[in-house]
């Protein structure tokens, strides 16, 4: 039998695993949607909380913010069904707009210029948003927590505002989906730096919608006047497996509760040896995307286990911030101790990983630099996925027993 861990565009295969003490923890499964028939009846049911009709009966223009993360090949089809229900509520397709974030790595990979082409949408207004472009963004307000929030003029402007993106596990936001579609976004380089500095603040929790950072990202969203959500959430490795649509917050919060039943395991007995894929691309690209597993990992390993690591990385380490505070003291990377001019995104992550570190061996199957692994990361190198067996069980000789997860970004442990 062989364990396949998504790795990049493929997979990397583990055989002969059973020789070893060992417990396989796969994500829930979920049963294929038929999403046409999903995405229709969702934004079709009658009620004020779900009726898009509801929303946009005198609204006179539209503006849609997609995030294109794990969405992948059903942007479209979501898109469509979306776009259809608009303008049988009365808004024409020239007074809406599309919006997308031009630093979204998907993004650059889906012809966003094809979602144009097909009558009667082909004259949709297209935005690709640029966070750096100050002139193109408006001030709408003010959070708690002193973020000023500035969003695209585009988005702002609109009479009825949609997000529409995907509800999945994140540590330090508790889920993506709802406000997501508006910080990050649509917003503003700054406003997205102080919101990311606001997650030094605490340890990160998974579907924990309280924590700073993702109590400032719904403000901004209310700020910005989101009114509806169409959210997918995400089930075991990626698979769509329900539909929400409806007034933010409810209908993104119904979504987060199925994402939390989907994803919540019960912890394994802890092992000396967790081995746990990154999920493959896009979210095994670099370190910084993969802290999210190695939280679920150290959740399990015991204190000085090993943890293996098999993520491609191909694009190296993430944002500056994470090698950056992973060289700094580690007292700097507190919120009080940094101005919003001396912190960088990835800071937040590399003050969860560097405590990770500290009690847990790491060993790296994928594309990272050997010198990054040893000099960052403080960790080792291995050849291969059997290469990284091998070095586990050296430090870890007497029976160890081991936990594989093929998949760690749609686990969370209880």
């Amino acid at each position: 039998m062989v364990v396949e861990f998504p790795y990049g565009d493929g997979s990397l295969g583990l055989a002969d695993y059973q020789d070893l003490k060992c417990e396989v923890v796969y994500p829930t499964g979920v049963a294929a949607i038929d999403t046409s028939t999903e995405f229709q009846n969702i934004l079709s049911k009658q009620n004020p909380v779900r009726s898009i009709g509801h929303f946009i009966r005198d609204a006179e223009s539209a503006a849609i913010s997609i995030e294109t993360r794990y969405l992948s090949s059903i942007i479209q089809p979501m898109l469509t069904e979306l776009l259809n229900h608009i303008v049988a509520g009365g808004i024409s397709s020239e007074n809406i707009t599309i919006l997308f974030n031009e630093q979204d790595k998907n993004c650059s990979q889906l012809d966003v210029s094809s979602l144009q082409t097909d009558s009667p949408f082909d004259s949709c207004n297209l935005c690709i948003h640029n966070p750096f472009d100050d002139s193109r963004v408006v001030w709408v307000g003010e959070t708690t927590a002193s973020n000023g929030v500035l969003l695209c003029e585009s988005y702002v402007r609109a009479d009825f505002r949609v997000g529409m993106g995907a509800i999945a596990p994140d540590g330090f936001i508790g889920a993506t989906g709802g406000g997501t579609a508006v910080l990050p976004n649509i917003a503003s380089r700054e406003t997205i730096i102080r919101n990311h500095k606001l997650r030094l603040q605490n340890d990160p929790r998974f579907f924990d919608i309280t924590q700073p950072a993702a109590e400032d990202i719904a403000e901004a969203a209310r700020l910005g006047g989101l009114d509806y959500v169409f959210n997918c959430v995400i089930g075991g490795s990626g698979t769509p497996a329900s539909i929400v649509a409806g007034s933010f917050p409810e209908a993104w919060m119904e979504g987060v509760h199925t994402s939390e039943r989907l994803t919540i395991k019960d912890t394994p007995h802890s092992a000396s040896i967790v081995v746990i894929g990154g999920g493959g691309h896009p979210f095994d690209s670099t370190i910084y995307d993969t802290v999210d597993c190695l939280i679920a990992a150290e959740k399990v390993t015991q204190h000085g286990g090993t943890i293996v690591l098999v993520a491609q990385c191909s694009d190296g380490l993430g944002p500056a911030g994470l090698g950056i505070g992973m060289t700094e003291e580690s007292g700097s990377l507190v919120a009080g101790s940094l101005t919003n001019a001396d912190f960088l995104i990835g800071m937040e992550k590399a003050r969860i990983l560097r405590r990770i570190l500290e009690t847990r061996n790491l060993i790296v199957v994928g594309e990272l630099q050997k010198n990054l692994v040893e000099e960052v990361l403080k960790g080792r190198k291995a050849a291969d996925l059997p290469d990284a067996i091998d070095m586990a069980l050296a430090n870890h000789p007497s029976y160890p027993r081991v936990v594989i997860i093929p998949d760690g970004r749609f686990i969370s442990f209880s």
